[in-house]
């Protein structure tokens, strides 16, 4: 089972917990904290228990796995300025799911 990123309206994205991922993929951010997602970044929204879930997803998507893959699935990435967007974020494959909350704690 693969986790699918859903468009949700922005200040939902806001609202803890969540991730916010740079467009460029440099880094991916989890935070319990009410932040404003800033223009060009990606923000993922969880529900409360879901931490554990978006710790681990905050570091599978700027591991070289993720980053390689958006190379060949972003129109622009590697191309002076490496830039991806929610659409290559949803061909990302992310098996985190199958693990369940209690694996991903440990």
């Amino acid at each position: 089972m693969y986790a699918r990123v859903v468009s949700k309206p922005p200040l939902s994205v806001c609202r803890p917990p969540h991730v916010i991922l740079h467009h460029a993929r440099r880094f991916a951010v989890y935070t319990d904290e009410f932040i404003v997602v800033p223009p060009r970044q990606l923000g993922i929204a969880g529900r409360k228990g879901q931490e554990a879930l978006l710790k681990a997803l905050a570091l599978y998507l700027v591991s070289e796995f993720a980053t390689y893959h958006q190379l060949f699935s972003s129109a622009q990435m590697g191309i002076q300025k490496s830039i991806a967007d929610r659409k290559d974020l949803d061909l990302l494959p992310i098996p985190l799911d199958a693990e369940g909350e209690d694996g991903l704690r440990e």
